[in-house]
């Protein structure tokens, strides 16, 4: 079913959100299976690649271990976010590449703009902290990062507008239907993610204690793989689920196949645009 737009919600639960957007994602899961299973495979094959290239003896080839990486895994990514986008927005999950790629590029596009404004103040931090001494330059990093962060949570709104082909999908119409809300978005999108990390936490954990060879490197390699397609996926139904609620000036496609809120009994919670109780 897909998720109802209701203009008049502006202060949404937070809790209830964030087990609502879970409870979107493993529905999303359920009905794009067998592209959630390509997407981990060719996944896993991106990071044998980068690992292949980073033992090499060559300067060069760690670096293009990297860049396949960097734009290989968004590149599948997208993907995945766009059928999730357009399963709870429009219960429409088929992409045909050759028919929608400008769209597909604009949205791994900006994708790996978002991706590398964070990457370099990671590394520029992760440089900083190596030094081990605190400076007025570390504090600096940390407060661009958070900014970096807090504005990914103002145009959140706008991807899900952009895979559904919405009419106002722009930047600017994004920033305009988030004003007074990016803060809530923020909370919003670190609670839905706390169960994520603290799992992968311990996934790690655990990892770290299986011997290496074969077998443990597939381990690892494919738990990264499984983390970020459902990274993804929870994602991409947090916005779907947010856009629904804040969507004004991004509007919404004409053949929007609009639904009925459907109520959670068990978190007596609206889900899928409804009024929250």
């Amino acid at each position: 079913m897909a998720l109802s737009h209701d203009t008049d919600v502006k202060q949404i639960l937070i809790l209830r959100t964030a087990v609502a957007s879970w409870c979107d994602a493993l529905r999303a899961i359920e009905d794009v299976g067998v592209l959630f299973a390509v997407v981990v495979t060719v996944l896993l094959g991106l990071n044998y690649v980068g690992v292949a290239h980073w033992g090499d003896s060559s300067p060069i080839s760690p670096m293009v271990g990297l860049l396949t990486l960097f734009l290989g895994q968004p590149f599948v990514l997208t993907a995945l976010a766009i059928a999730v986008h357009r399963t709870l927005l429009l219960q429409k999950t088929d992409i045909g590449f050759f028919a929608d790629y400008p769209q597909y590029l604009r949205y791994f596009g900006w994708v790996v703009l978002l991706l590398g404004s964070c990457q370099v103040p990671l590394l520029l931090l992760d440089f900083e902290l190596s030094n081990e001494a605190s400076s007025l330059k570390t504090a600096i990093i940390i407060l661009v990062l958070i900014g970096i962060l807090a504005l990914f949570a103002r145009i959140l709104i706008f991807f899900p507008a952009l895979a559904i082909n919405a009419p106002g999908a722009r930047i600017g119409n994004a920033l305009r239907d988030s004003r007074r809300h990016g803060g809530r978005i923020m909370v919003i999108m670190i609670c839905t993610l706390m169960p994520l990390l603290a799992v992968g936490a311990i996934v790690i954990d655990f990892l770290e204690d299986i011997q290496s060879g074969p077998f443990g490197t597939f381990l690892t390699l494919e738990t990264r793989a499984l983390g970020a397609a459902i990274a993804t996926t929870v994602i991409a139904a947090t916005a779907s689920r947010l856009y629904s609620f804040y969507a004004d000036s991004l509007g919404w496609p004409a053949n929007l196949i609009s639904a009925e809120a459907v109520r959670s009994n068990q978190y007596n919670n609206a889900v899928r645009g409804g009024t929250p109780k």
